[in-house]
């Protein structure tokens, strides 16, 4: 379309490109919006209070979080309460760094964070030169000091070694308290042939999340089942469940799955299932 101007010339109607303009930022907001939503729902945080041995706070002082995994760092300073907030960390183990001028450099090593949490690691810096160093191994709890859930997680380890009938990862929210296995009891949607009951909700009121996306189907249970492989951490919250999880009642099971390392490194395996390994018979 064309639009003619008072001079007798011709110029572009600019209404098109207006409109391929607000359909673009459309969608990078949208995908903004996304992935900061994600990054709350997946990601951990590390927060804590940086003081001297006497326990006045270091306004200032700068902690860093390495992860060990990737060995991606991220620094911030503490605020003028001596509070420092590192956010939207990926789940895994790090080393935490505080250092301040005129204080020795403190490192906690192997500190883990998992997914969801606010994990809360103070430090305490002694006077000294910044090239003395003190260093700490894991010194930080698991405990969640930030919000008052019930929660049970199961780590890559425990979810590689424990038995799974069908290799089916869903069947470990039976061992969230409160969790009952109602199989062949209850005949609600659940997942892949099996039912689970926490704190006597119904089961189709259990939500699901893998990697923050919603997984749960629109009767109930869930609508994929990663691979038992590919599973980082396992997490069940069965208690006080935030607004955020819409209509989530008995439980929520949160799955995070494995992302890499600054390392090449795989695995071969095979998963035999027959007749072949079972124990003879009383009679044979």
């Amino acid at each position: 379309m064309e639009i003619p101007d008072k001079t007798g010339g011709e110029r572009d109607a600019p209404s098109t490109k207006v409109r391929s303009l607000g359909i673009a930022l459309f969608v990078v907001g949208l995908l903004v919006v996304s992935a900061a939503a994600r990054a709350q729902v997946v990601n951990g945080a590390f927060t804590g209070e940086v003081t001297d041995q006497t326990g006045a706070v270091l306004p200032g002082a700068v902690v860093t979080a390495t992860n060990e995994g990737t060995n991606v760092s991220v620094s911030q300073p503490a605020n003028a309460a001596g509070i420092y907030t590192i956010p939207n960390l990926q789940p895994g183990s790090y080393t935490l760094k505080a250092e301040n001028k005129g204080f020795k450099i403190f490192v906690n090593s192997h500190v883990e964070l998992i997914t969801g949490y606010t994990q809360r690691a103070d430090f305490k810096l002694e006077v000294g030169a910044a090239t003395q160093e003190v260093r700490v191994v894991s010194q930080a709890p698991l405990i969640d000091t930030e919000s008052n859930r019930m929660s049970n997680l199961v780590t890559a380890k425990q979810v590689e070694n424990l038995p799974l009938n069908g290799r089916n990862v869903f069947e470990l929210i039976q061992l969230a308290p409160g969790a009952v296995n109602t199989t062949n009891l209850i005949f609600e949607p659940g997942n892949r042939g099996f039912t689970t009951v926490v704190n006597g909700a119904r089961v189709n009121t259990n939500g699901y999340q893998i990697d923050g996306i919603s997984d749960k189907g629109l009767s109930g249970g869930s609508n994929t089942q990663p691979a038992v492989d590919s599973v980082q951490e396992f997490r069940v919250d069965t208690e006080v469940l935030s607004a955020e999880y819409g209509g989530t009642v008995g439980a929520l099971t949160q799955i995070t799955t494995k992302s890499g390392t600054d390392q090449l490194h795989g695995d071969a395996y095979e998963f035999v299932r027959n007749n072949v390994f079972d124990a003879r018979s009383f009679f044979v």
